[in-house]
């Protein structure tokens, strides 16, 4: 989950996430959830699942402003597979 609470425990920007190699799982929920806030996700090489089926969420959850609070991600991938659904959500 990369989100931004806006509770003064993280500065506003672009959350980074890299991975190179390896396993990378979600027992529940999606593998990523961004919400709230811009991020940047890189992966190389991994083996990736999520158990719910959803691989990216970005969207409005429960912080932020209603109307401004989606989930922005970039996304790079290299060398890599990637299995289950990309759920974006259309912020008015």
């Amino acid at each position: 989950m990369i989100y931004q609470s806006f509770s003064g425990d993280a500065e506003v920007g672009v959350a980074h996430f890299n991975i190179s190699g390896g396993t990378f799982e979600a027992k529940e929920g999606p593998l990523f959830l961004v919400s709230n806030t811009a991020a940047d996700v890189r992966m190389s090489n991994v083996k990736a699942s999520s158990a719910s089926g959803v691989f990216i969420q970005a969207s409005a959850y429960k912080w932020g402003n209603s109307g401004s609070n989606g989930g922005k991600l970039t996304l790079a991938l290299d060398k890599q597979t990637i299995n289950g659904n990309i759920e974006v959500y259309n912020i008015r």
